[in-house]
Formats: C-alpha cells, structure tokens, sequence
C-alpha cells in the first residue's frame, strides 16, 4: 500500500509542475527577461504554498473542533 498524498497539496503539486513545464520551456530562450521568469516563478510558489497552508489550517481546525471531549 503506498502512501496517500494529502488533497490539499494537490494544487501545490500542480503548481510545482507547471513551474517546472514554464522554466524547461524558457530555459531555451535564456536571453529573454530571466528576472521577470524568476519573479513570476516565485509567485506561483508562494500562491500554492499558501493554499497548502490554508487547507492544512482548516483541516486540522474541522478536525479538532469535531472532536467529542
């Protein structure tokens, strides 16, 4: 049985993708604006890592909360 990746790192797990099918695609064209790539690149990141975070909050806080004590 292998392990089960967590719902809410889907979207990161999409985002790291596409970053990695952008960056593949304009390593070939190095002479266009590497900066304005590494900008954009970090902003993806930093979107799906927050969504991560958010959904792993809520998660663990609907979990807590119905708990019975």
């Amino acid at each position: 049985m292998g392990a089960r990746i967590p719902s809410y790192f889907m979207p990161f797990l999409a985002v790291v993708f596409l970053m990695a099918v952008i960056a593949a695609y304009w390593s070939l064209y190095i002479l266009f604006s590497f900066t304005s790539l590494l900008v954009l690149l970090l902003l993806a990141a930093v979107i799906a890592a927050s969504y991560a975070g958010a959904m792993m909050a809520l998660e663990t806080f609907f979990n807590q909360s119905g708990q019975k004590r």
